[in-house]
């Protein structure tokens, strides 16, 4: 099957008669045209709340209205569609070769690693469709990734952003610490995700795959989202809240520092606080598996090196 991809073009509002791109690289709501024609520099870089994919081809068409009735989320179908575009090819026609070209080389083993997975769940997708027959991707071995230890940040840190003077990032900094959320999921937060339980005030997470999760909401939480305005508060791509976070970091003088270690800082503080209870910690941080938490453990237990001092 051969198809002829035609990307539609718009004129961006604010782009001065320029013209930029649809499809997941477009981000609502962003003036800046270079940064509208500029493709994201990641994987999850093309997540947009607001934005809804534009399939360029009959093929994409045909997929993403599979995913869409299988009730996929719009998250886990745009990183599909990005992923997808890498081929050189028609998504159908793809031999092993056309995928090891898609998995780049220059990028990092992490990278390679994830696209890997998503193209294996493409091509499972389309044997389940009968629109091709082998998987190409089924001899391709996923790359040795080196494990990462969390990285949790000194709290003198975690303050200085907290009372940085920039609204956005100081609100982010308190979602990111006192929740345990990822950019991903701050994007999505809205002031009605803060509800009432029995216990107290919860806040609900949109995490990965669309999944909603409950938790109780620290007192700083509370008082962010009770005084903003109801709907999507930060509309914007989850790269745009990391790029800004750093920034103001750097310019704290908090240099080498990413948004994610907030999590790091959040699951090692809750180990400490609930005495290693593993199975809390997991429920907090919304893990899969204890098997994740449990890397927490080596950085905030201190036991180990009492025990040596002890001899």
């Amino acid at each position: 099957m051969t198809v002829q991809y035609a990307p539609t073009r718009e004129i961006s509002k604010g782009s001065k008669g320029r013209t930029a791109e649809t499809g997941p690289n477009h981000a609502r709501g962003d003036k800046d045209p270079k940064r509208l024609r500029k493709p994201p520099s990641g994987l999850w870089g093309v997540s947009v709340p607001t934005t809804i994919v534009r399939p360029r081809s009959a093929i994409e068409s045909a997929y993403v209205e599979r995913l869409r009735s299988e009730r996929l989320s719009e998250e886990t179908i745009r990183q599909r569609v990005y992923v997808m575009r890498r081929l050189a090819c028609d998504p159908v026609e793809a031999r092993e070769e056309d995928i090891r070209a898609a998995l780049g080389t220059g990028i990092s083993p992490s990278s390679q690693s994830t696209y890997l997975q998503v193209f294996r769940a493409i091509y499972a997708d389309f044997q389940r469709m009968e629109w091709v027959g082998a998987d190409p991707t089924r001899w391709i071995k996923p790359p040795r990734v080196p494990r990462r230890e969390p990285r949790p940040m000194p709290r003198h840190e975690i303050d200085a952003l907290l009372s940085c003077g920039n609204d956005d990032v100081a609100a982010w900094t308190t979602l990111g610490f006192y929740a345990g959320l990822r950019a991903g999921e701050v994007v999505q937060v809205s002031s009605h995700h803060l509800e009432t339980s029995a216990h107290g005030r919860v806040l609900r997470v949109v995490g990965k795959g669309g999944l909603d999760a409950l938790i109780p909401a620290h007192d700083r939480v509370v008082q962010l989202l009770e005084c903003r305005p109801a709907g999507t508060l930060w509309p914007i791509w989850p790269k745009s809240v990391q790029r800004a976070w750093s920034r103001q970091a750097r310019m704290l003088g908090i240099h080498g520092r990413v948004f994610h270690q907030l999590r790091h800082s959040y699951c090692t503080a809750l180990y400490q606080a609930t005495a290693g209870d593993l199975v809390t910690v997991a429920r907090l941080a919304r893990h899969a598996s204890v098997a994740t938490t449990q890397r927490y453990a080596a950085v905030a237990d201190d036991r180990p090196f009492t025990a040596i001092q002890a001899l």
